[in-house]
């Protein structure tokens, strides 16, 4: 049977007539619908309006929700995928009041499997394998500066994998909050080459850098340049050894063939 409507206060009533003690209660809630039936069960397609101003349309199968539909409030949010037995289960594209979105798969209502989360106040799009709602094994991570791929953060947000700056720089290695610390390797948009120990994003220790010009540094950057006594390669093959301070060299300690200019840290 198509084309029945029931709306108003009449609703509750009605839904007891045609359904039974069963759903009155879930029923209540309801303003009105519209559509298919089917031995007195919503069934087919219908469109369905909540007294909190929801509007479901889609499909119905023997009273539930069942198949394709789309629900929305005037609140902002918007579910619009499959539905099963009358709960948000399949492939869904989700839309948050606060201007968040999701689409990849749910189950019950609740991100799970494979799909891709955008939060708008960090501006980060997160891809991934999602279970009961949280994201965890190997994953990307876009923000308006990088892109990370590799494992989720822990608890501290730490995580190994890679970051892809804007600039073409590349780093590989430990990360936590998405900052570089902890073993790791960094390469230029120039083609300059830091290997080492991360801390807080731009020192290094233990650190091997191989600058453009093919100068091997070896020792301590702060602010990714020499601090403290540094030991510098030539490409000649020369060694040059100095304590340096914000990239400058205080004093030389040791020089081979002092008839070479003194090298020049010039990273960026």
């Amino acid at each position: 049977m198509y084309g029945w409507s029931i709306s108003g206060g009449n609703m509750k009533n009605m839904i007891r007539y045609l359904f039974g003690r069963f759903y009155s209660v879930e029923c209540s809630e309801l303003l009105s619908y519209k559509g298919s039936w089917s031995k007195g069960l919503f069934h087919g397609y219908g469109v369905l309006k909540h007294n909190d101003k929801s509007t479901y349309q889609g499909n119905f199968k023997f009273g539930s929700k069942h198949g394709y539909g789309e629900i929305s409030s005037t609140s902002g949010f918007m579910y619009s995928g499959e539905w099963k037995n009358g709960r948000q289960t399949g492939s869904a594209k989700i839309f948050y009041k606060n201007g968040d979105w999701y689409q990849g798969f749910v189950k019950n209502g609740i991100r799970n499997g494979f799909g891709v989360f955008h939060e708008k106040s960090s501006q980060r799009t997160f891809k991934g394998y999602w279970t009961r709602g949280v994201l965890s094994g190997k994953v990307q991570i876009t923000s308006n500066e990088w892109k990370y791929s590799g494992t989720f953060p822990d608890r501290y947000g730490r995580a190994s994998g890679n970051l892809a700056y804007s600039d073409g720089s590349a780093y590989a290695g430990d990360v936590t909050n998405f900052t570089r610390h902890g073993d790791g390797q960094f390469l230029s948009s120039s083609g300059n080459l830091i290997e080492g120990r991360w801390v807080d994003d731009m020192n290094v220790d233990h650190a091997t850098t191989t600058d453009s010009e093919g100068i091997q540094w070896y020792g301590t950057l702060k602010n990714l340049k020499p601090q403290g006594f540094m030991k510098v390669q030539l490409p000649n093959g020369q060694k040059y050894d100095g304590v340096w301070l914000n990239g400058k060299l205080q004093r030389a300690l040791s020089v081979r063939n002092k008839r070479d200019a003194e090298p020049v840290y010039h990273f960026y």
